[in-house]
């Protein structure tokens, strides 16, 4: 069952930074995050000919049940996060098949850099299980080394949490279609529904500092959350 949240305390989540990620990182491959109004956002069904024109793999797929803030389009019922050997959106050609992706879905908006993952050890959770978060932010730079700082701060602080999150992924954005090219787009998961509303219950003050972060370092953010198929 797809998760829907509407409160706002239970969509304000501390995320990794580009600063992080890249520093656990040496090469990576190129991730394109789509956004899609689909006729069935439960299931994805992506045109397998595509993809392979396309040079992608499918890394995380799924329905958006709710979403936090605003960035400027239309809210998407589904996101699919494909792994690709090239950039898609700086060729021309190759972006003549994005539109043959997904025939039932209308794309609202395709995302694009350098993808990373943080492998878990010890993930034992059902992917369709999971409530998935993702967050797209663009940043002021007002005061980048404070930013830094701070994040540093938050994220050894979510790290010693009971029932934490996990961050599976992040896109260091530099080309975008559909909207303004933001900086990042970071995903993370709970284990399971409860893990999260659990979390969110027992932590208001560190959701406090978030929030606080956010006013401080973002010019906008959108969170969404959902449930990936696989």
């Amino acid at each position: 069952m797809l998760v829907q949240l509407s409160t706002t305390a239970a969509l304000t989540i501390a995320l990794m930074s580009a600063t992080s990620a890249f520093a656990q990182n040496n090469v990576a491959p190129i991730g394109v995050m789509g956004l899609f109004n689909a006729e069935n956002p439960t299931t994805v069904t992506l045109d397998t000919a595509a993809l392979a024109a396309l040079g992608c793999s499918v890394r995380r797929s799924g329905a958006i049940g709710a979403a936090q803030g605003d960035i400027g389009i239309e809210q998407p019922n589904q996101f699919v996060l494909l792994a690709c050997e090239t950039s898609v959106l700086s060729d021309m050609s190759l972006r003549a098949h994005l539109a043959e992706l997904a025939p039932s879905s209308e794309a609202l908006a395709v995302l694009e850099g350098d993808l990373f993952d943080f492998p878990v050890q010890g993930a034992e959770s059902v992917i369709s299980d999971r409530q998935y978060v993702f967050k797209i932010s663009y940043y002021n730079n007002d005061d980048i080394d404070t930013r830094d700082t701070d994040l540093s701060a938050l994220t050894a602080k979510a790290e010693a949490i009971e029932d934490t999150y996990i961050t599976e992924a992040f896109v260091g954005v530099n080309h975008a279609l559909g909207m303004a090219t933001p900086d990042e787009v970071v995903m993370l998961y709970y284990d399971d529904a409860e893990t999260g509303d659990r979390f969110r219950n027992a932590n208001s003050d560190f959701l406090s500092e978030i929030g606080v972060f956010n006013a401080t370092h973002l010019i906008s953010t959108v969170y969404y959350v959902g449930q990936a198929e696989n």
